[in-house]
């Protein structure tokens, strides 16, 4: 994900070297060989935005480890990737305990910061997410019955109160003498996930393992397939604070030749003062321009704040022509908030057609929207379909759990962080960063070898992940980690 500073110059998981580069730092695992095996992956170089350093300055270079500390008391094989002990965010044990596994990685400044992901998964962990990558089925699965949950659009059961889809048997016999199965009953899931609660429903969430009742992200992903194969409007819904992670490359292999609206959502998140006309002419630019992939419109929105929204309302309604309107893209990207808001302007617009209750859920749980929902959106023939979220394993949400997600209030408004070369208990600033190494909340470690007294580093991420400075000698040798790996 790269951006002039300029247009965008918060983004969660970035960071600013010298004022002269942006990089990401996003966990992405890779299957190196076998089933436990994984590696560190490097983006493609991150091009300049501004000039290259002058002659004789010195290029900064650093040095990225992340780390999976585990649970307190819990063992490798249920231990949550990149997720810190319960005891809260202790420095620096707790952000690389020694023995543990990882990689690293350095870049010089000119270039992009490598992704590392170091996961602490047992053989028997991995086996389960590789089933749940590839949609093998494991063990017996729960009955459903006929109907759907209006909230998440799953298959209704009223066997196991623990599974998505659950309706106690009264209620469900009751619907279903009154001819109510569908669009007309919130599943136990749904009803949790409205009040706060994180409830997972998907396998390989968080590390989850597959169990009764939890539906793979292929099974999800399957839904879609028919999308290609009728003549409709896409709303392809991307998060703006994480672009180029959850914008699903292979778009068209899911949709075929049908127009495609794109709607970048979260834009409440950003800092004040966006040029968001800068933003849309940087994101034709790299859909059309580098990926070749033509496009009915670019909108900016916010579900949260409403902003936006009757321009992208106008946009779906000059688009779609006559025919449905599909909403789809990267699992937690808010496309169900986004349909909320859209429904809700719509109605203040005079469309009193648009349903106004038993709405899809949102949350800020990933797998939320388990089924394809339909909303009887528009006067006359038409509907609006809410879509399940596509997931990327790459994805900082999909790799915690939903504890983790709520406790780091990942997806909250981005805060500045711009540590300054002082160490934790000292009174007096270093004369730079050389030597010193910034933990960022407990995700992210990164050593600075070598800066000049000049270069600083600039952090934006959720309020909560805080930026602790310490001395890297007094953290565990990440090659000896990285040794462990290997061997």
């Amino acid at each position: 994900v790269r951006q002039p500073l300029e247009l965008l110059s918060a983004k969660p998981g970035m960071m600013t070297l010298s004022s002269s580069r942006i990089a990401v730092v996003r966990p992405t695992p890779v299957r190196r060989d076998g089933l436990s095996a994984h590696s560190g992956r490097r983006l493609s170089a991150a091009q300049p935005i501004s000039r290259s350093p002058r002659a004789g300055q010195v290029s900064d270079t650093v040095q990225i480890v992340a780390a999976n500390g585990g649970k307190n008391g819990a063992s490798a094989a249920s231990a949550r990737r990149a997720c810190p002990p319960r005891g809260g965010s202790s420095w620096p044990s707790a952000m690389m305990p020694r023995g543990s596994r990882a990689v690293q990685a350095r870049a010089d400044a000119d270039d992009c910061l490598p992704i590392v992901y170091p996961p602490t998964v047992d053989t028997d962990a991995d086996d389960i997410l590789e089933v749940a990558r590839h949609g093998i089925e494991a063990g017996p699965d729960v009955e459903r019955k006929r109907g759907n949950c209006y909230g998440c659009g799953v298959s209704l059961q009223t066997d196991f109160p623990e599974v998505s889809g659950f309706v106690p048997p009264e209620e469900y016999e009751t619907k279903r003498v009154h001819r109510q199965l569908f669009g007309q009953m919130l599943c136990l899931r749904c009803a949790d996930l409205s009040h706060g609660r994180m409830v997972n429903a998907v396998a390989g969430q968080g590390g989850a393992r597959l169990s009764k009742g939890l539906i793979t992200p292929v099974q999800l992903r399957d839904q879609l397939t028919h999308i290609r194969e009728r003549k409709v409007l896409v709303v392809k819904v991307v998060d703006v604070t994480d672009f180029h992670g959850s914008f699903l490359n292979k778009v068209r292999d899911v949709v075929g030749g049908n127009p495609i609206l794109l709607v970048l959502t979260k834009v409440d998140l950003l800092p004040p003062g966006t040029d968001m006309d800068a933003l849309r002419e940087w994101v034709e630019e790299e859909v059309v321009g580098k990926r070749r992939l033509t496009l009915a419109g670019v909108v900016c929105v916010s579900g949260r704040s409403g902003e936006g929204m009757q321009q992208a309302v106008g946009a779906m309604f000059t688009s779609r022509k006559g025919r449905d309107v599909y909403v789809l893209g990267s699992a937690n990207v808010g496309k169900s908030t986004f349909i909320r808001a859209a429904l809700k302007s719509m109605r203040e617009q005079g469309n009193f057609y648009v349903p106004g209750k038993r709405l899809p859920t949102a949350s800020a749980m990933p797998g939320t929207t388990l089924g394809i929902i339909p909303l009887k959106a528009f006067e006359g023939k038409g509907i609006m379909y809410d879509t399940p979220g596509v997931f990327l394993h790459h994805r900082m949400n999909s790799i915690l759990g939903g504890d983790d997600i709520k406790r780091f209030k990942l997806g909250a408004s981005l805060a500045r962080f711009s540590p300054r070369c002082r160490v934790v208990g000292e009174d007096e600033d270093r004369a730079s960063f050389a030597g010193l190494s910034l933990l960022w909340g407990p995700l992210v470690r990164v050593d600075v070898t070598e800066a000049s007294a000049s270069a600083g580093l600039v952090f934006f991420g959720p309020k909560g992940m805080r930026v602790t400075v310490v001395e890297t000698a007094s953290l565990p040798d990440p090659a000896a980690a990285a040794a462990a790996v290997a061997a």
